[in-house]
């Protein structure tokens, strides 16, 4: 796939991201690293073209988050969360809510996290 982006139902985001944490997860943390840091440039550039793409800022916050910088992963996740909150129950917004989700988890955070998956199966 020559398109450094996927984009489908199960992800949307670099796949220097998901390299990224298959790296991390079978202990390569260089490598790893190397990945989160191409995931963000690419975020970042995107981002700069579409900065109110709330699904690409999602996935900013997990790169952060999973490359250990949890304090800017909780910098973008706030400037989402209120909206992801106010809008009605759709398919694009469970995919957001999973990717906050996943920051959360890559964070640790595991209270935030279960406060977006109670969100999620309290919904139609």
């Amino acid at each position: 796939m020559p398109d450094p982006f996927i984009f489908d139902l199960s992800n949307n985001g670099p796949k220097a991201l998901l390299a990224g944490l298959a790296h991390q997860r079978a202990g390569r943390a260089d490598a790893a690293a190397a990945q989160f840091r191409e995931g963000e440039r690419l975020l970042r550039e995107k981002l700069a073209e579409d900065s109110d793409n709330e699904a690409l800022r999602a996935t900013l916050a997990v790169a952060l988050a999973s490359a250990g910088r949890n304090d800017e992963a909780r910098r973008e996740l706030t400037l989402i969360e209120p909206l992801v909150r106010s809008r009605a129950p759709t398919v694009y917004r469970g995919r957001l809510v999973a990717a906050i989700m996943q920051a959360y988890g890559a964070m640790k955070d595991y209270g935030a996290m279960a406060f977006w998956l109670r969100k999620i199966f309290a919904e139609p």
